[in-house]
């Protein structure tokens, strides 16, 4: 099967429950001897791929089947996933991940009042997120006949579309100028907000800040009533993630006034 890309949430929750009715029948049949142990596979596969990477600066984690590489203040990593629903011979999933963080940032935040978040953060997630043409993607690596041309797209894949990604956040003050004029996938207006008056300024994050309302004018009320709240009772118990509770929170935090409607 190769690359399968979800284009819709229904198909992801369709597949999950066909993996685990798949699982539960494959466990009362019990195992094939015979069939590669699917942890095998999955660890030689997350090797192949992050060996493709190496050339471009990143160390493969071998126990966290993960790669990192820094550049400049950023670390850029790549992470593999796989299924607690795996079957030997059967089915072998292979997810990724790709994320961005930065200590510059997490120190920044260390000296806020009220930070949305204290850790070094920046973006990134499961690779889908970074284009936002699909639901899910993944890798089905259990046939050995089709594996090496399966770990060959995965390994083309993070070279262009992971590897592209990072190249939005390798500079702080491009990465500030990108974001004021576009949105980059991946990277949730709160640590947009963070990231800009870390590396710029509250009048380059109230222009942000701004460009995100206007864009999403359908939730203005919800965004009003998230003001008043906060204007009124303070600051909640736990960081918010929601659009208009966070629009309302680093409204406050830092003192920014973004025209709503």
């Amino acid at each position: 099967m190769g690359r399968r890309n979800f284009d819709s949430f229904e198909e992801v929750l369709r597949s999950v429950a066909e993996h685990k009715a798949a699982a539960a029948k494959a466990h009362l049949a019990g195992a094939d001897p015979t069939a590669e142990k699917p942890r095998d596979v999955y660890v030689g596969a997350c090797a192949a791929i992050a060996q493709a990477l190496v050339p471009d600066g990143f160390r493969y984690l071998k126990s966290k089947h993960a790669l990192d590489r820094m550049v400049g203040a950023f670390v850029h990593r790549v992470s593999f996933q796989s299924s607690a629903e795996n079957i030997a011979g059967q089915s072998v999933v292979l997810w990724m991940h790709a994320n961005v963080r930065c200590k510059d940032l997490a120190i920044w935040r260390s000296h806020q009042s009220n930070p949305l978040r204290t850790d070094d953060w920046v973006a990134g997630g499961m690779v889908h997120n970074l284009t936002r043409e699909h639901a899910m993607i993944e890798w089905q690596l259990a046939d050995p006949k089709s594996r090496s041309a399966v770990i060959g797209d995965a390994q083309e894949f993070a070279r262009t579309v992971v590897l592209g990604y990072f190249a939005l956040f390798e500079d702080p003050q491009r990465t500030v100028a990108e974001l004021l004029t576009a949105q980059i996938n991946a990277f949730s207006i709160g640590d947009q907000i963070e990231f800009v008056l870390c590396f710029a300024g509250p009048q380059e994050a109230n222009q942000v800040l701004q460009r995100f309302v206007e864009h999403r004018s359908d939730l203005h009320s919800q965004m009003r009533r998230a003001i008043e709240r906060v204007d009124r009772e303070g600051f909640p118990e736990y960081s918010p993630s929601g659009y208009a509770d966070v629009v309302a929170w680093v409204r406050k935090a830092y003192r920014l006034e973004p025209a709503i409607g």
